[in-house]
């Protein structure tokens, strides 16, 4: 399943495994609500790569067929449509040395994308993921002692380039109230889940430290809960390097109602005002469940508030066709004769459009 990009960097010096990364020039950082790039105001403009979201043994679908794809000429597509950022969903028990998914060629395909992203001018961002597409046949809700582990695994890696930012795990599924909020940042005992009984869960604070501890300075963003959605209710984090943001997911549906604004304002926007967010994964596209008519028209808004504020968008997905891309030439997604029932209309144009223009 190995694609001959991996066989192209094999020269490269930085993706030798446990090697690390070569140190440049102080990459992204938090000043305030805002992300800076070497020093100068940076707003992420991504698209998010899913070939690399789990080991080729595990890779099923559209997300092996990703794989093959990715490479150069998928990355010069992305620099096409003026993206500035890689987003990498990874896999947990890919990661995990108490997995039997785990293994050093995965580690290797990890960092030989990131060292071609990186490579090519890229910001990255890598995301621990626990959901079926990683490999995973029982998910977990909250990040648990697996996530700790590949931490320990990856941080070591990146550690000494501020270019890649460390999200510490997709979409937390817990819904958003007091009680949850407190999982979600200390860890305790989580109430039972689908097939799990009650688990432990490790906290966002747990893994901030644990991070920090080993000498990282890198971005760590955090999702929201209820699968990244919000905000709203979130305990204070504290991050002893001060590079701290946040990340949300904001997916329509029934919660947006009446009054969309006013919805991702609540959700999102107000912390916006407070903290730095980033929309780290989004999209919505024809042939999705719970398709509506209205997709164009709330696209359109979602993305005109989310680039007033100045928060950043990463559009999923770069390598699954009818999503932002309309085929395997890259080319994006339109809304022009939206119909739920007709596969392969997107919002891709509207992100290329923002991706291009200045500001």
């Amino acid at each position: 399943m190995r694609g001959p990009w991996l066989c192209a960097l094999a020269m490269l010096p930085i993706l030798l495994l446990g090697s690390g990364l070569v140190a440049g020039p102080r990459g992204v950082t938090v000043s305030g609500t805002a992300l800076l790039r070497n020093g100068k105001p940076f707003v992420i403009k991504g698209v998010q790569i899913v070939g690399l979201v789990a080991p080729d043994a595990a890779l099923r679908g559209q997300y092996a067929v990703a794989h093959e794809h990715f490479g150069q000429a998928e990355l010069a597509a992305a620099r096409s449509w003026g993206a500035n950022t890689i987003r990498f969903q990874l896999s947990e028990p890919g990661l995990d040395p108490a997995s039997s998914l785990y293994s050093t060629a995965y580690l290797k395909e990890i960092q030989a994308g990131v060292g071609l992203a990186l490579k090519d001018g890229f910001v990255v961002i890598l995301s621990i993921q626990d959901q079926s597409p990683s490999g995973e046949t029982n998910p977990w809700p909250m990040p648990t002692a697996a996530t700790a582990r590949d931490w320990a695994t990856l941080v070591p890696l990146f550690k000494t380039d501020d270019n890649v930012l460390f999200e510490l795990f997709n979409e937390p599924a817990l819904p958003a109230n007091a009680e949850d909020w407190q999982l979600w940042a200390y860890g305790g005992t989580a109430p039972p889940w689908h097939d799990h009984g009650a688990f432990a869960a490790v906290g966002a604070q747990t893994l901030i430290d644990q991070i920090r501890a080993a000498g990282a300075k890198n971005v760590i963003l955090v999702d929201g809960l209820s699968l990244a959605r919000t905000l709203q209710g979130q305990p204070v984090l504290r991050d002893p390097a001060h590079e701290l943001a946040y990340a949300v997911h904001p997916y329509f549906g029934t919660w947006m109602e009446p009054d969309p604004v006013a919805a991702w304002t609540e959700n999102f926007g107000q912390e916006a005002t407070v903290e730095p967010v980033v929309v780290t994964e989004w999209a919505q596209w024809s042939g999705q469940g719970g398709c509506k008519s209205d997709f164009p028209t709330l696209a359109t808004q979602l993305v005109d508030y989310i680039r007033s504020r100045r928060i950043g968008l990463v559009g999923f997905a770069f390598d699954i066709p009818g999503t932002i891309i309309a085929s395997w030439n890259y080319a994006p997604t339109t809304y022009a004769d939206f119909q739920c029932s007709v596969k392969g209309d997107g919002p891709g144009a509207l992100m290329e459009t923002w991706y291009n223009a200045k500001g």
